[in-house]
This record gives C-alpha cells, sequence and structure tokens, in this order.
C-alpha cells in the first residue's frame, strides 16, 4: 500500500503540504489494518510525529508547553523566525490529530520556502513516521525514491532467509528456495 499512498504525489512546486493526502491515507490504513488497536494514542502520536519534524528539518523548531501530569496542551512552533503556539490539549480521534497537523503543517508552509534542500513531502513524510513509531519498531513508510532503492537492492531475493518471494494478489508468497542456503 505505500507505493499507493506514495505515487499520487506530483512535483515539488506543486506540493500542499497541508493537504495531508500521504498522511490521512496512512491514517486510514492504521484505522482500517493495524493489528493492535489499543496501540493507537492519537496525542502520542502527534507529540512524536512534531518531534520526528523538528529532528529531521533544520528549520522547524517546535516546544511543549506540558501540564502538571507532562501532557503537552500547547505547541509552539519556530518556522524560519515566525513563530505561533497551538493548542492540541485532549486529542480524542487520529482524525482530529490530523486537523491538528493540517493547521500545523498550514504555518509551516507558508512561512517556509521549499528549496533543493527542503521538499515539503519531507516534513510529511518525517511526521507519518514519527507518529507510526509509537505504534511498533516496524511500522514505518518509505519515501518514494527510497522504496524504488528498496526493490532495487532486494530484486525479490533474500538470501539471508534463502528464498524467493514475490506478491502475488496482494500477499506475500514465497516462490522458492536458493540452492545452498539455509531454506
Amino acid at each position: 500500500n505505500s507505493e499507493l499512498v506514495a505515487s499520487e504525489v506530483k512535483s515539488d512546486s506543486d506540493y500542499d503540504l497541508s493537504s495531508l493526502k500521504i498522511l490521512n491515507r496512512v491514517l486510514l490504513q492504521i484505522k482500517d489494518n493495524y493489528v493492535e488497536p489499543k496501540r493507537i494514542d492519537p496525542n502520542k502520536m502527534l507529540v512524536y510525529a512534531l518531534d520526528e519534524i523538528q529532528l529531521s528539518i533544520a528549520e522547524v523548531v517546535v516546544e511543549f508547553d506540558r501540564d502538571k501530569d507532562d501532557h503537552p496542551k500547547v505547541v509552539t512552533v519556530f518556522a524560519n523566525e515566525k513563530t505561533k503556539r497551538f493548542e492540541i490539549g485532549k486529542i480524542e480521534s487520529l482524525w482530529e490529530m490530523s486537523f491538528r497537523l493540517k493547521e500545523i503543517f498550514a504555518f509551516v508552509q507558508t512561512n517556509l520556502t521549499p528549496d533543493e534542500d527542503l521538499d515539503f513531502r519531507d516534513i510529511e513524510y518525517a511526521a507519518i513516521n514519527g507518529m507510526l513509531t509509537t505504534l511498533d519498531p516496524h511500522s514505518t513508510l518509505l519515501p518514494p525514491k527510497n522504496y524504488e532503492e528498496m526493490q532495487t537492492q532486494t530484486g525479490g531475493k533474500f538470501g539471508g532467509l534463502g528464498i524467493v518471494i514475490s506478491v502475488r494478489e496482494g500477499h506475500l508468497m514465497v516462490v522458492s528456495p536458493i540452492d545452498g542456503t539455509p531454506a
């Protein structure tokens, strides 16, 4: 599904960060398919998304104002010397989290200029991967160029396992063992 999500993105100059096209499709996948729904915590996901953005994008800094129980209630976002505070309070759903990110992303997009070193998609991918770390250490979304590199490098063969795999009818299938391997 990640290739479908990533394939909808057009050119850099046309990209609207605040539309959350990729993020909302990921949220739908989580809502419909994640195997342990009890792990889904929109508050924690928002905090981790914002934290990953500031770790990945040098032009963005995020400060969390926490309450007495150490829960963020307000977040201050700095983007190219502009500052804005956002109330985040208690978030009840993934869609409420998405709405808060939309507001924050609109501010960031207004105050940053994309260039060869900054692509707005990188901000969205950082947010997605930050929030996915709250689910488990194995859930990530690869940007299209990284996904293509992985496909090229693995070529459907996993020598450590000794198998050739393929996707058939949407399911991962073992095609055959590789000679001279443990499989």
